[in-house]
């Protein structure tokens, strides 16, 4: 038995009407705006706590200072409880203005992150803060100090890499008086 259509237009036609697109926003984007870094300068490995809103979750929020990406060790959102049932019940998302609760969030909703300054050369960067909602920065910060010291050419004058103790020192090019360490097996 054969079956035959007059037309394959109707069925074309009904499959294409069953696909529609649909745009949805998974999270409105904004700028994440830099209230204040303290301390505005720290070496690497210090915690430095970043003030800014808004903010999402710690697993959500990435920190990098000129590319090298910054370990969140927290963030908090303390008194935010009334700022973000202001939004809700007056129809405001987080990143628009909402002239209803502004006064409210910015009194009693405080919004931290706490970082640590990744292991870099010293000097001025740029900082930068990344989450769900959007993007905040660049913000000027120095790192002071440096890596430490990882066994390169030790000339010991003016060394002041807390890791040197020259008697563990395996550096083959360690000059400084009193180390005798040879460069280890190869």
């Amino acid at each position: 038995m054969t079956l035959r259509l007059a037309s394959p237009l109707p069925i074309l036609a009904a499959m294409l009407a069953g696909c529609t697109t649909t745009t949805s926003t998974l999270a409105e984007r904004c700028t994440i705006e830099v209230e204040a870094v303290e301390p505005a300068a720290a070496e690497p490995g210090d915690h430095v706590v970043l003030r800014a809103r808004p903010l999402t979750t710690s697993f959500d929020t990435a920190i990098y200072l000129d590319g090298a990406r910054a370990a969140v060790l927290d963030l908090s959102r303390d008194g935010c409880d009334a700022c973000d049932t202001c939004r809700s019940e007056n129809g405001c998302n987080v990143c628009g203005d909402c002239d209803a609760c502004d006064a409210e969030c910015r009194a009693d909703c405080s919004e931290t992150v706490t970082f640590a300054v990744p292991d870099m050369a010293a000097g001025e960067t740029e900082l930068r803060i990344y989450n769900s909602h959007g993007t905040g920065g660049p913000v000027p910060f120095t790192v002071e100090g440096g890596p430490a010291d990882t066994g390169g050419t030790d000339s010991g004058a003016g060394d002041t890499a807390s890791s040197d103790t020259a008697a563990s020192d395996t550096a083959a090019s360690d000059t400084a008086s009193g180390d005798t360490a040879a460069a280890p097996p190869r």
